[in-house]
């Protein structure tokens, strides 16, 4: 699962502005301190604003404590110390802070550790409530909630708060790409409609995701939810691809090597494969070493051709771990050297594979 695209430092351009969200008990008077703060941070003069923040925050200050994670976190205005930010959010968050407990999930949501993923969640339903940032935390929720969810009521939930995220925010890029598979794949008791995907992936690839594009050329290759048209579709899959979707070379190399809807050009397919191989995929390799094998787009390299493949299905590709059995020869003890050599020189060239 991917990791959630957001991160602290972005949190903190709201840090000032949502003051007044804090619980009543907790948030600031309007005090010479506060109005200095919110001017040393307008005015990037974060020196300054550490100062500040500091002072409020050993005075109990719980909004200030936030302020001065944010600043701790991010080493504006002297250097960073995270163990003291993080447990100055704590306590910001268990004050009562809303926007603490908005940095809390976001800082929870992006942990490597996933464990921490249902707390954030928890987090961010809380904040949810505050009407004035529910806007803000539909896109997030709705994501960690998605790809975390195993059930369907799970995946219902992340789906409602993505959809709410796209009427809040059209510009939002992967919201509008996850509601678009949404609606490709019925998750979340979705209705599966084509079109409704097609619409969302046209807009969330107007907003620059490639990965959007490359289900454009899928539909439009197959007229799934789109008028079909391969030409087209080869043009957006290609556009895709030379902006490093692997996938997306993957699938112009299928559609080269088999001709679906344009003209053959096997050469052509063993160079993309060869490309998205390089960048880890072991289907790539399998493909790149089928052709090598039998001498498909150009001349043939058995040797080569079996060491891919062999490394292919090590990776876990098992389609290549199938061509094996049928297809590779039994090799003498000098080939068996060669091959071997081919696939050693492989894996000290290139970044480790892993199956689609």
């Amino acid at each position: 699962m991917r990791r959630l695209l957001l991160s602290i430092a972005a949190i903190c351009v709201i840090v000032s502005a949502t003051a007044s969200l804090a619980s009543a008990e907790n948030a600031p008077k309007q005090s010479p301190e506060w109005d200095q703060l919110d001017h040393a941070f307008n005015a990037k003069d974060y020196v300054e604003a550490r100062h500040i923040a500091e002072k409020l925050a050993d005075a109990g200050d719980a909004l200030a404590m936030n302020t001065l994670y944010v600043i701790l976190a991010n080493g504006l205005g002297g250097p960073t110390d995270q163990d003291r930010a993080n447990a100055l959010l704590e306590r910001s968050a268990a004050a009562g802070v809303v926007v603490a407990k908005l940095n809390l999930a976001m800082k929870l949501a992006t942990a490597r550790d996933q464990q921490h993923w249902p707390r954030a969640v928890a987090l961010m339903e809380e904040v949810a409530k505050e009407p004035k940032l529910a806007s803000q935390i539909n896109y997030p929720l709705g994501r960690i909630i998605l790809l975390s969810g195993h059930s369907e009521e799970e995946r219902r939930r992340g789906v409602a708060y993505l959809r709410m995220a796209v009427e809040a925010s059209p510009t939002n890029a992967d919201a509008q790409f996850l509601v678009a598979r949404a609606y490709q794949n019925g998750w979340g008791g979705t209705e599966k409609n084509a079109q409704k995907a097609f619409e969302h992936f046209q807009a969330a690839s107007k907003l620059g995701d490639v990965r959007a594009l490359r289900f454009i050329g899928m539909a439009r290759l197959y007229g799934n939810g789109a008028e079909q048209d391969p030409t087209a579709a080869l043009i957006d899959l290609k556009a895709a691809a030379a902006q490093g979707d692997v996938k997306a070379m993957i699938d112009v190399a299928v559609v080269l090597a088999l001709g679906e809807g344009v003209p053959a050009d096997p050469p052509e397919a063993r160079k993309w494969y060869d490309k998205a191989a390089r960048l880890g995929s072991a289907h790539a390799l399998r493909g790149l070493g089928a052709m090598l094998y039998t001498g498909e787009g150009g001349p043939a390299d058995k040797p080569t051709g079996q060491a891919y493949l062999e490394l292919a299905a090590e990776a876990g590709d098992l389609e290549a771990a199938g061509i094996e059995r049928k297809l590779l020869r039994e090799l003498s003890s000098d080939s068996r050297v060669t091959v071997d050599r081919l696939k050693a020189d492989w894996l000290n060239r290139n970044p480790k594979l892993t199956p689609d």
